[in-house]
């Protein structure tokens, strides 16, 4: 009897890791696919819209956002993120079918259009919406009983997980991103182990297949106990920033929602006040911010730009995404975070590139309540060199940044303040 129940225990062991594998392989392909249309696709866009006047471009994504995506799709605005976690945690991975087309366009032309925001979380909704249709077909395809322990909703795990493993190249921390950010306290080893399945595909279709580059480059670091307290210190003012960041957000969607503001303007003013930053701080803390990350890692930026790219990119993705224009906020928090490693070198005697990693583990963390997804994000990002700063910056920045949860499905209120 002992013997036959430890016999079914690890045939059913080995059949979920068989299933996780097999469906693993099908959504890491599409969700490595989904990746390479939202980051190709930004720079192809960005080759047209370079041209027009930062006080304008902006303002025209606003106004298709608005006027053609609130219409077709209302799921389409904002970060994205709300809508995964909620699909998930309340429909069991069921999803609007239209998502996997709508979301990463709505994206590109937000962010094309030098709308500020970032990649995850439209990544996270469009790479699990796309796995609940695939995962759902498959099951007609194949018996039941093929592929009976893969739900629709761990599939949809799997689909984000995919996406963001394939997007920064990150296995291990796609996948503690995507179950991490669906409860504020806990993981659930059913849902984590599968998605770092995912990840793992995602990022070896994105690497392998499709020979895709790493995010970003640095040099080499080498640790001194010294340089603790300055990681220590950078993470501090990173916790308080995330926390801050998260208050303004909420509380320029109170303003809406108080003022009545209907929904479809609402991506229309919040970009005009974007393009008015952008004009201001400059047309660097616009888009994406990729390029000015890497040139805060290596140094190449100097305190005053440091400083106008801190205030400018909270203020300009503020504007963009709490108004209902799609983009994420992991970006953002990565860009804020080197922001302030770049203002802090200049004043500790430590490399750019540490204090970054500090910075930007620490907003991550501080902003999305992620401490474990933030650190292993960061390390996997810029290697085991730079992993003290990473868990100083992620440990600091969660506890600072635990108060206030800037995904309004976990704190059970409407996304947006759209209604119905």
């Amino acid at each position: 009897m002992i013997q036959m129940f430890f016999y079914e225990k690890i045939k059913y062991g080995f059949i979920c890791l068989f299933e996780w594998i097999f469906v693993g392989v099908i959504l890491g392909f599409f969700g490595s696919i989904i990746a390479i249309i939202l980051k190709h696709g930004l720079i192809f866009i960005e080759k047209f819209t370079i041209a027009i006047p930062v006080y304008v471009s902006p303002v025209i994504a606003g106004m298709i956002m608005g006027l053609v995506f609130y219409r077709i799709n209302k799921n389409t605005m904002g970060f994205g993120t709300d809508k995964y976690i909620e699909g998930i945690n309340l429909k069991e991975g069921l999803f609007d079918q239209g998502l996997p087309v709508l979301k990463p366009l709505a994206t590109l032309i937000t962010l094309g259009f030098y709308g500020s925001g970032g990649l995850v979380g439209p990544a996270l909704l469009s790479g699990s919406s796309l796995s609940s249709v695939l995962i759902q077909s498959l099951k007609k395809i194949f018996s039941n009983n093929f592929i009976k322990g893969i739900d629709t909703r761990v599939a949809a795990i799997m689909g984000a997980s995919a996406t963001i493993g394939a997007l920064f190249h990150v296995p291990l921390g796609g996948g503690f991103l995507a179950v991490e950010i669906l409860k504020s306290s806990s993981m659930d080893y059913e849902d984590l182990f599968p998605s770092i399945i995912g990840s793992t595909m995602g990022y070896i279709f994105a690497t392998m297949l499709f020979k895709e580059q790493p995010v970003f480059a640095y040099y080499d670091y080498h640790f001194q106990t010294l340089h603790l307290v300055y990681f220590v210190l950078t993470a501090i003012l990173g916790g308080i920033t995330g926390l801050l960041f998260v208050c303004f957000f909420k509380k320029l969607k109170s303003l809406y929602n108080k003022y009545d503001i209907r929904n479809e303007l609402r991506p229309i003013i919040g970009s005009i006040f974007t393009a008015l930053i952008g004009l201001v701080f400059g047309r660097q803390v616009l888009g994406l911010g990729f390029e000015t990350i890497q040139q805060t890692i290596t140094g190449n930026s100097n305190l005053k730009e440091g400083i106008f790219q801190f205030f400018g990119k909270i203020f300009s993705t503020v504007f963009t995404v709490a108004s209902g224009n799609s983009g994420g906020l992991v970006g953002p928090a990565l860009f804020i975070g080197s922001a302030l490693g770049n203002i802090m070198g200049s004043f500790c005697p430590v490399e750019h590139a540490a204090l970054v990693v500090s910075g930007m583990a620490s907003l991550l963390a501080s902003t999305c309540n992620v401490p474990i997804a933030s650190t292993v994000i960061i390390s996997e990002i810029f290697g085991g060199l730079y992993i003290v700063p990473a868990v100083v910056g992620g440990v600091i920045g969660f506890i600072i940044g635990k108060p206030f949860v800037v995904y309004d499905y976990l704190n059970n209120s409407k996304p947006f303040g759209f209604s119905d």
